[in-house]
C-alpha cells in the first residue's frame, strides 16, 4: 500500500506572513526532520527534497525518482551563513589535464597511481569566489564549491569533493529550510522526465510515494537553475540558465562555458565521457512520451554544428519549405498520418510546414508564444499535457545560442527525438 500523499495550499503564500506559513508547513516540516521526503516549490522548478545531512533520507530521493547514483544533487540553503558552513574553504586541489576547465578529482575510489598533475586552487581565491557569488544570492543560480564532506554525504555529492548549492528566491522554499535543515533537492520528477512547474504535475509523478506535497502555484521562471563551478581554475557555467553568461561578466569576468556544453563531445547516447559535477550533464533528462522533433534551417551553420551534426537523433534535411516533392509516401511526413500533433511556434518561419502538419494529422494544437521567456515557464508543462492527451508528437521551432535562450536549447537539444532541416 501505497503512501498517502497530503498537498499542503499554499498557492496564495504571497499573502501570508512568514509565520502563517510556517504554522501551514509544520507537518511537512516534520516529515524532513524525521528522515523524509517532501515535494517544495522553488522560482525555477519543484524540488524534491529532504535532510542534506542524512544520508539515509537523501537514499530515498535516488530511490523515489529513479535518479543515477553518481549524479549530484544541490543543496538548498536559507542563508550564506548556512552556505558557509558546508563549505571548505582550504586550499583545493584540481586536477591538471591541459584543459583550462578541469574536472575535480573524485575523493573516492581515486586511482591514487593514475599520473595526473594535481594543482592548487587557494584559500583566497576561494573566498573571493564566494563573496562575488552572494550578490547573485538568492537567486535561480547555484554555485560549487568545496565541500565539507564530514558534513555532507557523498551520495549527495555524487562521490566528489565539491558540492552545488543554491539560496532560492523563493518565500516558501526558505521557511521550509530555515524550520529544518539544508536540503539535498533534485527537480521533482521521474528522472528523464520534464520537471514540474506546477503541483498538479508533481503529484502526477509522486502521489503515493511521497507524504507531502506543498503547492506553491506555478514557477516563475519555469526553468532549472544556472550553475557555475568556482573550483575550475576560471569559474565555468556548467548547466545555463536564466542568469546568463552576459549577466555573469560584470561579477566573474573570465567566466566561460564549460566544454561539456560543446554537443561534439557528448556521447552518442546523450551522455558524458565522464562522471557529472552538476545535475543536468549527463543523462536523459526532460523527455516527454510523445517524440520531440526540433526544427533548423540549413543555411543555419551554428545549429547544424552545435545541434545536428554531431547528435544521434534522427536528422531529416530538406531543401526547402516548398514542399514540391510528394509528400504523402515521403518520410518522414508518411509517419504522420492521422496523428494527435502539438506545434510550439514564436514566428511564421515554419508555418508551410505546420499547414502540411495539419493536413495529415488527425489532431493538431497550435500554441505561439510571444517570447523565449513566456516559453521557458510552459513548455514543461506542455510536454506533460501533451502526453496526457496522447499526443504523439511535438514540432518545436527553436530558439538562438546566446543569452537565456541558450538554456532553452540546452534542454530542447536533450528532449528531442529528431531533427527536421529546411
Amino acid at each position: 500500500m501505497g503512501i498517502k500523499t497530503n498537498i499542503i495550499d499554499l498557492a496564495n503564500f504571497k499573502n501570508l506572513s512568514e509565520d502563517t506559513i510556517k504554522e501551514k508547513m509544520l507537518k511537512a516540516i516534520e516529515q524532513i526532520n524525521k528522515g523524509e521526503v517532501i515535494a517544495f516549490p522553488t522560482e525555477t522548478v519543484y524540488g524534491l527534497g529532504a535532510n542534506a545531512f542524512n544520508e539515509t533520507a537523501v537514499e530515498k530521493i535516488f530511490k523515489i525518482k529513479g535518479r543515477p547514483a553518481d549524479n549530484p544533487l544541490i543543496v538548498h540553503v536559507c542563508s550564506i551563513k548556512q552556505a558557509e558552513s558546508i563549505i571548505d574553504f582550504n586550499d583545493f586541489i584540481y586536477k591538471n589535464n591541459n584543459n583550462k576547465n578541469t574536472e575535480t578529482i573524485r575523493d573516492e575510489n581515486q586511482n591514487k597511481k593514475d599520473n595526473i598533475n594535481f594543482q592548487f586552487l587557494s584559500k583566497k581565491v576561494l573566498l573571493d569566489r564566494f563573496q562575488k557569488a552572494q550578490s547573485l544570492w538568492p537567486g535561480p543560480i547555484s554555485f560549487i564549491f568545496p565541500a565539507k564532506k564530514d558534513k555532507i554525504p557523498s551520495i549527495v555529492r555524487g562521490g566528489l569533493s565539491t558540492i552545488a548549492i543554491r539560496l532560492p528566491d523563493h518565500l516558501l522554499a526558505q521557511v521550509l529550510i530555515k524550520n529544518s535543515f539544508p536540503l539535498a533537492a533534485p527537480s521533482a520528477n521521474i528522472s528523464g522526465k520534464p520537471s514540474c512547474t506546477n503541483s498538479i504535475d508533481v503529484i502526477n509523478d509522486f502521489n503515493g510515494k511521497i507524504s507531502y506535497i506543498i503547492d506553491g502555484g506555478h514557477s516563475v521562471y519555469g526553468i532549472e537553475s544556472t550553475v557555475v563551478d568556482c573550483t575550475s581554475i576560471i569559474p565555468t557555467i556548467l548547466r545555463p540558465g536564466f542568469i546568463t553568461q552576459e549577466d555573469l561578466y560584470p561579477i566573474f569576468s573570465d567566466i566561460e562555458y564549460s566544454d561539456a556544453l560543446n554537443y561534439n563531445i557528448i556521447e552518442k547516447d546523450g551522455s558524458l565521457k565522464s562522471s557529472p559535477k552538476s545535475p543536468g550533464m549527463k543523462y536523459t533528462h526532460y523527455k516527454p512520451e510523445a517524440k520531440v522533433v526540433l526544427l533548423g534551417k540549413n543555411e543555419d551553420k551554428y545549429f547544424l554544428s552545435n545541434i545536428a551534426k554531431s547528435s544521434s537523433k534522427k536528422i531529416y534535411m530538406m531543401k526547402s519549405l516548398d514542399f514540391s516533392f510528394d509528400i504523402n509516401n515521403n518520410e518522414p511526413f508518411k509517419n504522420l498520418k492521422n496523428k494527435k500533433i502539438l506545434i510550439l511556434k514564436h514566428s511564421d518561419l515554419f508555418d508551410p510546414l505546420f499547414e502540411i502538419i495539419e493536413r495529415f494529422s488527425s489532431d493538431t494544437k497550435i500554441i505561439n508564444f510571444l517570447d523565449s521567456y513566456s516559453f521557458a515557464q510552459k513548455f514543461y508543462a506542455l510536454f506533460r499535457q501533451a502526453d496526457r492527451e496522447n499526443r504523439e508528437y511535438i514540432f518545436i521551432e527553436p530558439y538562438g545560442f546566446s543569452g537565456f535562450e541558450l538554456a532553452i536549447m540546452n534542454r530542447l537539444q536533450k528532449a528531442m527525438d529528431e531533427i527536421w532541416t529546411f
